[in-house]
């Protein structure tokens, strides 16, 4: 399967621009109130939200957030309308979750377009994370709460193992190939799918983009991106009802949506908690103790948004851990050094990956060198207006912060912050570490914080350990910097991958790969070696098993003689 930005790129530009160039015209001399001539930013930006259009279409939004920070301070003016803010201490204020104070909300531009871009039955679908009715998305974190905590039921986590085992024979059949990892995609997609309806989607299985669910998102963030830049387009466009109609609600995620709640409501049977529990077989049976149960749509309208996020959060997250890995090669070792040790073998539980203290590191500082999310998260300053970074802002100002700009700032993260080092969460004080926490946006921050962050990492936990204990994969080309889309969400390409199998799955015939080494110890213990990290490490009881089985050694069955270095053995001679 195609990897996700290759939808996204081959979508031609001149077309894009072509459509929208009557607008632009238009918009260009516009000027909207309040007025920000008083924010530092570029000229242009007072009367025109044009550059922050032509920087989405150029999919450059986070890396142009960073540089104009850094040329302008702390506060710049994106727009006629919008600021963006890098300072720290506003982010308690922006998204604060004291209710006893003037609340700054979700924007009309960016949420109110997201509201109203897919539609059900002749009306708006409303995503959950966009939703601009305060009671409203109340009501479906209520009603969601218990869904959302992973762990509470250990079914979906022994189901996301068994797609992890799917996922490491279909690498064990392409190893030595270099090729983009889209598998990670697939599981992200077909993870999803177990989470939500207790099943996966068949992305894995087949390698295909199903459904054309992956082509659907594509579609759904460009359109997101763009035209929440010129907002007023929207109601001639997908949130016209006219519109609507024409395309008869063609939107293969919706159709997941819809497909999983009539699954789950026809197979499931309302009572206690069991073993097959999904995310809709919580609602489902939450709900039947309402007094005001959640309705056919609010209930789409949860899976729909589960889809619609999910996949693409836990792929750019994957994709971010492996291809930093693969960059830092003294990180890759220390980490598979841990986990060769830390965990006794194939069977572990997310709960003792979870206790991995390097491992923690090293999720933490890819969310932290590649969030998920590339846009400024949004917010309306409330009326009275306010004071941000020694600058006021009238009510009705779009304000927020961008994850990318404030994940690296060295105030927080230190001088070397621009660096993947997962080193600094550990040698943090607590003060400091509590403070590195505070302003991690990878999954936002107050009460529209993702709720699926538990489950996103429990999909994680299960993946990047079951990987690096079976094989050992390095970039094709491991100077060339990797290819990312930024826009709202930050999906990235050209990161090739050699995977090579350090040994078999088990169930499957037993096969010797070049790329490793067997050994035998002269202490009598069987180990396998990979020349590429002159690493050497001990086998558990399953792979000795095969190692017995297919073992070509001389006379004496002894191989080099090595040292224990925390559970690894190097080659003393290296």
């Amino acid at each position: 399967m195609e990897p996700v930005t290759t939808h996204l790129r081959n979508f031609p530009l001149s077309v894009l621009l072509l459509l929208f160039t009557p607008f632009l015209l238009f918009f260009l001399y516009s000027q909207f109130p309040p007025n920000l001539s008083h924010i530092p930013g570029s000229p242009l930006t007072q009367y025109t939200n044009l550059p922050r259009l032509l920087t989405t279409l150029r999919a450059r939004t986070p890396t142009t957030h960073i540089s104009l920070h850094a040329k302008y301070g702390p506060i710049v003016r994106l727009g006629p309308q919008m600021v963006s803010i890098s300072d720290p201490t506003a982010l308690q204020i922006i998204y604060s979750s004291d209710t006893t104070k003037p609340a700054f909300t979700k924007t009309p531009q960016f949420h109110g377009t997201a509201e109203t871009a897919t539609w059900y039955k002749g009306k708006p679908l409303p995503l959950l994370t966009a939703a601009q009715d305060v009671s409203y998305h109340a009501r479906l974190v209520r009603a969601s709460a218990s869904a959302f905590k992973a762990g509470s039921n250990k079914t979906p986590e022994k189901k996301i193992k068994e797609l992890v085992d799917q996922v490491l024979e279909k690498l064990n059949k392409q190893s030595h190939s270099p090729r983009d990892p889209s598998v990670i995609d697939e599981f992200a997609f077909d993870a999803t799918g177990i989470i939500v309806q207790g099943s996966s989607l068949g992305f894995v299985s087949t390698g295909k983009d199903v459904g054309f669910g992956w082509l659907a998102l594509s579609v759904i963030y460009l359109y997101l991106s763009v035209v929440s830049q010129i907002s007023w387009v929207h109601k001639y466009l997908m949130g016209s009802k006219a519109v609507q109609m024409l395309i008869g609600g063609f939107s293969p995620i919706l159709r997941f949506s819809v497909a999983s709640v009539e699954k789950v409501w026809k197979e499931a049977k309302i009572g206690d908690e069991g073993e097959d529990e999904s995310f809709l077989h919580n609602i489902k049976r939450v709900n039947s103790g309402f007094k005001e149960p959640l309705t056919e749509e609010e209930i789409i309208c949860l899976a729909f948004g589960s889809y619609v996020v999910a996949p693409l959060a836990v792929g750019i997250t994957l994709r971010s851990i492996l291809y930093y890995l693969a960059r830092n090669p003294s990180v890759y070792e220390r980490l598979q050094r841990e986990i060769n040790v830390e965990l006794s073998g194939d069977e572990f539980t997310v709960a003792e990956a979870r206790k991995l203290v390097y491992l923690d590191a090293v999720i933490m500082e890819a969310l932290r060198m590649h969030p998920v999310l590339g846009f400024v998260l949004e917010r309306v300053v409330p009326k009275g207006g306010t004071e941000l970074s020694g600058k006021y802002l009238p009510e009705g100002t779009v304000v927020g912060i961008n994850p990318w700009v404030l994940m690296r700032n060295k105030g927080i993260y230190g001088h070397d912050a621009d660096e993947f080092r997962p080193e600094r969460w550990l040698e943090a004080t607590p003060e400091k570490l509590k403070e590195m926490k505070r302003y991690n946006l990878s999954f936002g921050a107050g009460i529209r914080a993702c709720k699926g962050k538990d489950i996103a990492m429990m999909e994680i936990l299960t993946f990047v350990p079951a990987l690096m204990r079976r094989f050992d994969f390095r970039l094709q080309r491991p100077n060339w910097e990797w290819s990312v889309l930024g826009r709202f969400f930050t999906p990235q390409s050209g990161m090739d991958m050699k995977i090579h199998a350090l040994f078999n799955i088990p169930g499957q015939e037993p096969q010797f790969h070049d790329f490793c080494q067997y050994e035998v110890l002269d202490n009598g213990c069987a180990g396998i070696w990979s020349p590429g990290r002159a690493t050497f490490r001990v086998l558990n009881n399953m792979e000795l098993r095969m190692f017995v089985a297919n073992m070509k050694v001389d006379g004496g069955g002894h191989g080099q003689q090595y040292h224990n270095v925390y559970g690894y053995f190097s080659c003393s001679s290296c």
